[in-house]
């Protein structure tokens, strides 16, 4: 690589020249495996076909529910899991046992994690700020 003329009178085309000396230069295009692609720049914007994720999912293990803003008793009435999501709404004072990755259920906006939760019997006692441990539709990139 050559190296570049002193710049004269500060004139910005003799530095635009002396840049032009070390940048890099584009050769075509070409197609290379992802695996080869790191440190190389696209030739053409990148389109997402969809939703990441495509419905709101759960983020970690634990129950689904509408958040109150407080403590509440809820009773557990399915599951929800990977593949399998629960058939129908949840309802105010109803939670679903959630998988990690699953389709939050329609009505439920929230996730208590497994392990803060206290069960007494057959009722769930917790509280989570709304929208806590969910993945919202197209949170990660949108179509």
């Amino acid at each position: 690589m050559p190296d570049p003329e002193p710049l004269r009178d500060g004139n910005s085309e003799d530095a635009r020249q002396a840049m032009l000396v070390f940048a890099p230069r584009i050769l075509a295009r070409e197609w290379v495996p992802l695996s080869g692609a790191c440190g190389r720049v696209l030739a053409t914007a990148l389109i997402a076909g969809g939703d990441h994720p495509p419905f709101d999912a759960a983020s970690m293990d634990g129950f689904a529910f509408a958040a109150l803003g407080r403590e509440q008793r809820l009773t557990v009435i399915g599951e929800s899991r990977p593949g399998r999501p629960f058939g129908r709404a949840v309802a105010r004072g109803e939670a679903v046992h959630i998988s990690s990755g699953s389709v939050l259920p329609r009505g439920a906006d929230t996730v208590l994690p497994r392990e803060s939760a206290v069960i007494e019997g057959e009722t769930l006692i917790g509280d989570s700020e709304m929208g806590a441990f969910v993945r919202r539709v197209g949170g990660d990139f949108s179509r």
